[in-house]
C-alpha cells in the first residue's frame, strides 16, 4: 500500500440525488459494480452484500464541522445505525491479519484512537461517485475489497450514497 497525505477542502459530499450528505440523516452505500449490493455487516465485518441488498443504514459524523454537512477530505466517523437491542456500530480498522496480510474493516462500540475516515471524489466518471479513505495521523489509504470484505487497499472501491 502506498500511503499519501490528504488536505482538507470545502467540497460538499453529495448523495445519489445531488443533495449534500448530512450528519443528521442516515444513508446506505452501494458500489458502482452492477452485480454488487450495498455495504453492510456480516458479524462484525464490513462487507459488500449481495446484489438485492441495499446495505445497512449509516451516519457520517464530521470531526470538526458543526454545520452537519459532510465535506470531502474531512475526518469523519462512520457509524452503522443500531436497531432495538443492537447498539450502533462504529467503523474501525483491525490489526493486520496474519494469514492474508490485510487490514480489514470491522465495527466496534467505540471509536479507536486516531482512526478516521474521509470521503473523496472518485476518478470514476459517474456523477456523485466517491471513494472512502482510512486515515491515521495524516496518512491515508483507500478502502477497497478483498472478495466481499472491506479492507485497506491500493485499489479504491467506488461508492454512491443513498438517503435511507
Amino acid at each position: 500500500m502506498k500511503p499519501f497525505l490528504i488536505t482538507c477542502n470545502n467540497n460538499v459530499v453529495l448523495d445519489s440525488n445531488g443533495y449534500p450528505l448530512l450528519s443528521t440523516n442516515s444513508y446506505t452505500m452501494s458500489s458502482g459494480l452492477l452485480i454488487a449490493g450495498g455495504i453492510g455487516l456480516r458479524g462484525n465485518h464490513i462487507v459488500q452484500k449481495a446484489e438485492a441488498h441495499h446495505g445497512s443504514d449509516a451516519y457520517f459524523i464530521p470531526n470538526l464541522n458543526n454545520s452537519g454537512v459532510v465535506h470531502e477530505s474531512s475526518n469523519i466517523l462512520i457509524k452503522f445505525v443500531g436497531y432495538g437491542d443492537i447498539k450502533p456500530k462504529i467503523w474501525q480498522v483491525n490489526t493486520k491479519d496474519e494469514k492474508t496480510g490485510n487490514y480489514y474493516l470491522t465495527v466496534g462500540e467505540h471509536k479507536l484512537k486516531d482512526q478516521w475516515f474521509q470521503i473523496m471524489k472518485s476518478d470514476d466518471t459517474q456523477n456523485h461517485s466517491y471513494k472512502i479513505m482510512y486515515c491515521n495521523e495524516q496518512i491515508c489509504n483507500h478502502v477497497g475489497l478483498d472478495r466481499v470484505r472491506l479492507v485497506v487497499s491500493d485499489m479504491p472501491l467506488t461508492i454512491q450514497f443513498y438517503k435511507a
